[in-house]
């Protein structure tokens, strides 16, 4: 299906509305008023389809170590930071936890550069406990594909296990001189495809082309 189709279908019907003439009848107020509430949630369900790829949206540029920059999701707010990393959370616990950390790696060489290297380096050290699952129990990681928008980047997606639940995994390395700069997104199951691409484009530093 194509959701340019569905606008022009409602546009079209709509314009067609403008020169017809609704027909009276005794229960007309009552339809009319169910008629609103109706139209009001396929509004809604239908503008939720077209906008979710862009939730949440993305605020303001935030500073991070190594003169590193991203944008942030609107109302997350920071929740750790080191020498090294920074992260943003939305706040909320349990299941409805998301959370961000932008890493600037140390020199590394060959397969210890690897994206998924990094990434579960980074989770099992310290990152998992921003995922609020409980204790940390493994990761599991696909195999790394590059990132849309986001130049020399790769891409690695998968499952934290904890005792209480589990969250999804969305990475990105960006290449960066001497030394690779890891995104880690956690999210619960099911959140958003899009959001790692949509904060990689973002990520920059003094000097990037």
């Amino acid at each position: 299906m194509d959701n340019w189709g569905h606008g022009g279908g409602l546009l079209t019907g709509a314009l067609f509305g403008c020169f017809l003439s609704p027909r009276r009848w005794p229960g007309e107020a009552a339809a009319s008023r169910l008629a609103a509430a109706a139209g009001a949630l396929i509004g809604t369900l239908s503008l939720g389809v077209v906008a979710a790829p862009a939730l949440p949206a993305l605020g303001q540029f935030r500073q991070g170590p190594a003169a590193l920059e991203l944008k942030m999701p609107l109302g997350w707010r920071r929740a750790a930071n080191s020498p090294s990393s920074f992260s943003y959370s939305n706040g909320l616990t349990g299941a409805f936890r998301s959370s961000a950390t932008l890493i600037q790696e140390g020199p590394c060489r060959g397969h210890l550069c690897t994206c998924e290297r990094l990434v579960r380096g980074a989770l099992e050290s310290d990152l998992w406990r921003l995922a609020d699952i409980g204790r940390f129990k493994r990761v599991q990681l696909g195999e790394a594909s590059p990132v849309r928008g986001a130049a020399r980047a790769a891409r690695v997606d998968g499952l934290i296990d904890g005792e209480d639940g589990q969250a999804k995994v969305s990475a990105a390395c960006i290449s960066r001189d001497p030394a690779p700069v890891t995104l880690v997104v956690l999210q619960p199951p099911g959140g958003s495809s899009t959001l790692i691409e949509r904060m990689a484009a973002t990520v920059s530093w003094p000097g990037k082309r």
